[in-house]
């Protein structure tokens, strides 16, 4: 619980901050796939629903999805499947009362086509009736799709966890995202794995 307020509190105590509880987007990425990135930031949405926050999650790495898994939701349909069934199913998913989710879905895509404009069409059918979206991109060095996807974020985390990641890796990835021009909220040193809070988890 102290590792997630503190981090709540980092990212949304700034002016900039403040302003993405007013609906911004704030995307989540690390250097390298890790749970600890999708499990962040279900926790996020879990701490900043328990401060009274409208949460919307929405999972665009297609290539290792797990945050609907984290959320308890298996095999889940998801924004990848509107193509191949009823366009009138909506694929966002109640998590808790105010928390929704947007998996990744079952259906295999080419992970280089999912860019800026996919990810924009996914925010646009959610629509804007939360506080906050966090979105879960795919690993800066494993998928170069993930600098497609900065564009209609407001600011992005750059998720370490601790031990896993080489210091040559994460100067690497630093290097990127400053070069794509995405605006950074900071980086955030994680345990790789760490157990979701009872009160947080009552929430989901």
């Amino acid at each position: 619980m102290d590792e997630v307020a503190s981090i709540s509190n980092r990212l949304f105590s700034t002016p900039q901050g403040g302003q993405l509880l007013s609906g911004g987007r704030l995307g989540f990425v690390s250097p390298r796939h890790t749970r600890a990135c999708a499990t962040l930031t279900r926790d996020m949405a879990a701490h900043l629903a328990c401060r009274q926050r409208s949460v919307a999650l929405v999972e665009m790495d297609v290539r290792t999805p797990v945050l609907a898994q984290l959320c308890g939701f298996s095999d889940a349909a998801g924004w990848t499947d509107r193509g191949r069934g009823d366009e009138t199913v909506s694929p966002v998913r109640p998590v808790s009362e105010s928390i929704v989710l947007v998996p990744a879905g079952n259906t295999r895509v080419d992970p280089l086509s999912v860019d800026d404009r996919v990810l924009e069409n996914v925010l646009e059918e959610l629509g804007s009736g939360v506080d906050v979206t966090l979105v879960t991109l795919p690993p800066l060095l494993d998928a170069p799709e993930a600098l497609t996807m900065l564009g209609p974020l407001d600011q992005v985390v750059l998720t370490i966890p601790a031990g896993e990641i080489q210091t040559k890796e994460l100067r690497r990835a630093k290097d990127l995202l400053a070069a794509s021009g995405a605006s950074i909220a900071g980086s955030v040193l994680v345990d790789a794995e760490y157990p979701l809070p009872t009160f947080l988890s009552s929430l989901l």
